[in-house]
């Protein structure tokens, strides 16, 4: 991408023929989003294992139940029922962070 394209082009009548093109986000944001990440990662790393592993077969490798089911030996159900538990146990974990942040 070159410079140009960074700059919104208008045609005769005013209207926009190309939008200003997104720019990244500040240095501080991409800080804050490693904070965050280090901080969910670290209240994953607080769960039990059986919620500990479905969570993480789940929402980070992206598997469905019945794979996750496989691999751990139980069904889809059990699954399902698990990754409730761990979504709820790490929003738990993760409120009074959230909290303090808000605070800040």
């Amino acid at each position: 991408m070159n410079v140009d394209e960074l700059y919104p082009a208008f045609d005769a009548t005013g209207h926009y023929v190309r939008r200003p093109a997104a720019v990244a986000g500040a240095p501080v944001d991409a800080v804050m989003t490693d904070e965050l990440r280090a901080t969910v990662r670290a209240c994953i790393d607080r769960l039990p294992e059986a919620y500990r592993t479905v969570l993480l077969l789940r929402d980070i490798e992206e598997l469905d139940s019945a794979e996750t089911g496989r691999l751990l030996g139980c069904s889809a159900n059990c699954v399902k029922t698990r990754l409730h538990r761990a979504r709820c146990a790490l929003r738990e974990l993760l409120l009074p962070v959230m909290r303090e942040a808000g605070e800040g």
